[in-house]
């Protein structure tokens, strides 16, 4: 088998996976909403609101401080001269699909963050002074694991990297292809978390499905086009599209404003090494599949199917999805 056609192959793994995929569900989404203000160093005054979910609210779903900090009274916390800095946990939070958390800072930016698994947990570094190394890496590992969260959870994501694998046949033309993707939507992921611009959600959503079109109907000419030639070229191009969609995804669980820096290069870096484990796996797939040779006239032809199917299937849901806002 040409090592073109085993990308092929390796491709089709992950496209046959991917295109089983389907988009959650909707259903009712109960957010709780913690709110603290410092009234005075160390000092905050709290408004925990858990959700109601037309029957009753979840009570007994409280949020838990750092350790350095105690109730002085209903609604009010002292966190000492450390400060609010550590770990916020919250119980039972399966019963709900999330926190939001509003931190007003004494001497700071007001914070947005929002908290989510089962418990969901938060990782606050305090302000700038009382942030130490051990809870700046904290921060750094909890943002990078969002990001290869993200990235791997991502089926519209991967499938379009993989759908680049159709195109690339030596690994220097793989090198450059993924580079150019990685260059292209780290620039706008940063341009969107740092408010230099904020396109509507809906269209990116919509053109990004449309970019793992493209690749399906390239794949289907007969005679090699741009895309071809050069796919590092439609990777940058599209990436800056996916590039937003990380950003919608971050913009969901909020950036500290005091560490804004070191949380998105960190989510950054999560998404990045997710990223090179999709490669890696679909490199692996091509390697362990290269002997054999029967699939190859078939594995182009049923990898362009799945890449088509679900592309098309996303561009009508999210197309609809638009026109009803």
């Amino acid at each position: 088998m040409s090592t073109k056609g085993s990308w092929v192959v390796a491709a089709l793994v992950a496209l046959a996976a991917l295109a089983g995929a389907r988009p959650a569900s909707g259903h009712q989404i109960r957010t709780a909403v913690l709110a603290l203000k410092e009234i005075a160093p160390g000092r905050f005054a709290v408004h925990w609101s858990p959700p109601n979910d037309g029957v009753g609210s979840f009570g007994d779903a409280k949020p838990h401080f750092p350790a350095q900090c105690r109730e002085e009274s209903v609604g009010l916390v002292d966190c000492g001269p450390k400060g609010l800095a550590g770990t916020i946990r919250f119980d039972s939070s399966a019963a709900f699909s999330g926190v939001s958390v509003d931190i007003e800072w004494l001497r700071g930016r007001r914070e947005l963050r929002f908290a989510s698994g089962d418990p969901a947990v938060l990782s606050v570094s305090g302000t700038p002074s009382q942030a130490s190394w051990r809870e700046l890496a904290v921060l750094a590992s909890g943002y990078g694991a969002m990001g290869v969260k993200h990235i791997l959870s991502g089926a519209d994501h991967l499938m379009f990297i993989a759908g680049l694998m159709l195109f690339v046949g030596s690994l220097r033309r793989l090198l450059f292809t993924i580079t150019s993707f990685t260059l292209a939507h780290s620039l706008t992921l940063a341009a969107s978390a740092l408010s230099i611009v904020h396109p509507p959600q809906a269209p990116v959503e919509l053109c990004i499905a449309l970019s793992i079109l493209l690749l399906a109907v390239e794949a289907t000419r007969q005679h090699p086009t741009w895309t071809h030639r050069a796919p590092w070229i439609v990777a940058f191009v599209f990436g800056l599209l996916h590039g937003f969609g990380f950003a919608a995804a971050l913009a969901e669980v909020g950036l500290p404003p005091q560490h804004l820096p070191l949380a998105l290069a960190s989510f950054n870096i999560g998404v990045e090494a997710g990223q090179l484990v999709t490669v890696a796996a679909l490199a692996a797939c091509a390697w362990l599949l290269r002997r054999s040779g029967w699939m190859a006239e078939r594995a182009k032809t049923l990898a362009v199917t799945a890449l088509g199917t679900a592309s098309v299937y996303w561009c009508f849901e999210r197309a609809v999805a638009w026109l009803q806002k």
